[in-house]
This record gives C-alpha cells, sequence and structure tokens, in this order.
C-alpha cells in the first residue's frame, strides 16, 4: 500500500515541474488544504486573558467554515474512494459525516435566526417576533452546548487526531500513483452519473425531499470538479460552478424547509404564538418558492457543461 511517505517523491517531483502531478499529489493537496481550515475553525481557542485555560466557543462563522471543510474531505475521499485504504477512508468518512450533522443542528438554527430576524419585521411587529426569537435563541445555545459536550468526547479527539493526520499521511492504493489529468477525471464519472440520476427523480416529482438528494449531488460534482479543474483547466471550473449554482439555490430552499417545520413545532408547543408563526411561515415559503424557481434550468447548465468537459 503506497502511503505518504512512499509518494513523497510525487510532492517533490510535480512542484519543479519536471512531470505531470500524480492524483495522490493533487489529493494531498486538496486534503490538506480542507484539513488546515478545519484544524483552523473547529478546535476552540483558549482566551487570552483567562487564567483558568478557559475555552472560546467558536463563532458561527468559524462553526460555517468547520462543516465546509469536513464536506470537501468527505466528498472527494466518496468521489475518489478507489484512490484510498478502503477500511480507512470508510471509518474517517464516518467520523466526517458525524460531525457534520452534530454541527448541522447548530448550523441551521444559526441560518433560522438570521432569516427570521431579517424577514420577521417584514410581516409582524417588534414586540410579536420577540418571544419567538427568544425561543430561537435558547434552541441555538442548546445545540452549541450539545456540539461543546460532544467536542469533549473522545470521537472528536480522533476525529481532530485523523484530520491531524492528513497533513503526515495518506493511505493510497497504487493506482494513486499514475497521472493526475488520466486518473481523476475518469473517476469523476460516477458523481455525474449519481446526479443525472437524481436530475431524473427530481424532474418526474420534484419533492422537498427529492430536490434535497439532489443539492447533494450537486455538491459532489462540484467538490469533485474543483479537484479535477487542479489539472484539466477551465472547462472543469465551468463545470464546478455550475453546480455550485444549483448547489446554492437548492440550498436555499433547504434552508426554508428547515425553517417551516421549526415554525409548525414552535405552532404545537406554543398555540399562543401560532398568529404569529403562521405570519412567519408565509414569508419564509415564499422564500423557499423564490429559491426554488429555475433549479432545473441551472441542472441544464450542468448537463452542458459536462458535454463540454467531457467531450
Amino acid at each position: 500500500m503506497d502511503d505518504a511517505g512512499t509518494l513523497g517523491d510525487d510532492r517533490r517531483t510535480d512542484d519543479d515541474g519536471s512531470r505531470p502531478p500524480s492524483a495522490a499529489a493533487v489529493l494531498r493537496r486538496v486534503l490538506e488544504d480542507a484539513a488546515s481550515q478545519f484544524l483552523d475553525n473547529d478546535v476552540p481557542e483558549r482566551a487570552a486573558d483567562s487564567g483558568t485555560g478557559w475555552l472560546l466557543p467558536p463563532t458561527e462563522g468559524q462553526v460555517h467554515q468547520s462543516r465546509v471543510a469536513m464536506r470537501r474531505m468527505r466528498s472527494n475521499l466518496r468521489t475518489f474512494r478507489n484512490l484510498f485504504d478502503p477500511s480507512w477512508n470508510t471509518a474517517f468518512r464516518a467520523d466526517l459525516a458525524w460531525w457534520i450533522g452534530v454541527l448541522g443542528a447548530e448550523r441551521d438554527l444559526q441560518v433560522l435566526r438570521h432569516d427570521l430576524a431579517t424577514r420577521g419585521p417584514l410581516v409582524v411587529d417588534a414586540d410579536a417576533l420577540a418571544p419567538v426569537l427568544d425561543r430561537l435563541d435558547a434552541d441555538v445555545a442548546a445545540a452549541a452546548a450539545s456540539a461543546a459536550s460532544a467536542r469533549d468526547s473522545e470521537r472528536h479527539g480522533r476525529l481532530v487526531s485523523e484530520v491531524e493526520a492528513v497533513t503526515t499521511h495518506l493511505p493510497f492504493t497504487p493506482a494513486a500513483a499514475g497521472p493526475a489529468a488520466a486518473v481523476l477525471p475518469r473517476l469523476l464519472q460516477r458523481s455525474w452519473h449519481d446526479l443525472r440520476g437524481a436530475g431524473r427523480t427530481a424532474r418526474a416529482d420534484p419533492t422537498d425531499t427529492n430536490l434535497h438528494k439532489l443539492r447533494i449531488r450537486a455538491k459532489a460534482l462540484r467538490y469533485g470538479a474543483e479537484t479535477v479543474a487542479r489539472v484539466d483547466g477551465a472547462s472543469a471550473r465551468k463545470l464546478a460552478r455550475a453546480a455550485e449554482a444549483l448547489q446554492t439555490r437548492l440550498g436555499e430552499h433547504h434552508d426554508s424547509v428547515v425553517s417551516l417545520a421549526w415554525l409548525a413545532s414552535l405552532a404545537r408547543t406554543e398555540p399562543d404564538l401560532g398568529a404569529v408563526t403562521m405570519r412567519l411561515s408565509v414569508v419564509q415559503q415564499a422564500a423557499g418558492a423564490v429559491a426554488k424557481r429555475g433549479w432545473q434550468r441551472d441542472l441544464k447548465e450542468i448537463e452542458r457543461r459536462w458535454r463540454a468537459w467531457s467531450r
């Protein structure tokens, strides 16, 4: 089995331009960049003026950046999984998925808090909105406390160690030693087939669930195409941007779906807030409808870019 030590010559040889980069060298750089982003944002910092060593909780921006880094790592590990030791890959991706989920509960509520604070005043006055935001603040705090508890767990410690190890050791298979320009584009085919299948399902039945699955597939194609673009130029970058456009649109739609579910739950548990939650639901539903508009056009653009790139 090849590893970062065995393939260390790839990095030096690729950097001096004496031969094309290997798939291992390109993937190493992508994963190292994402690992650094994760470590910069996920590991709490100690308060400078605290004699007790109190840890500062991550900010909203750090939570977001940490999740972006993990999603990028996990997506590349899945798309190019044939180039990594399978047992290592499966275990690492499972730990990444776990922590993405933990932070996702907090992040979804943070996004909802921002949306309601921005759009709420359009349909209700400040006094009526205040108890809804208070309840949301309590839910955000509870999710942050749950994440803080999980951050102290053995599994989180293992995840941090796994991410740190990405910068020193990656268990590649022998296939990763091949030229990146020949190896990586071929493996992107699977992501394309996944997106095409999700697109057919969404076109036939554009439910919230099917559109969310399509968003996930677009995100995978985007991250894979961004990696391929390091050796395959402008066409792959254009494909990645097209996939990102669909991902962003459907992401905003998904945020609306999450917000409507939260408001419905609040209306059930706090009947006195029923009138307010109904008005807020209307504005969130409208925002979701606007975000959803044009997704089929975005999907067609991905298909066009794919044909141009794979020609």
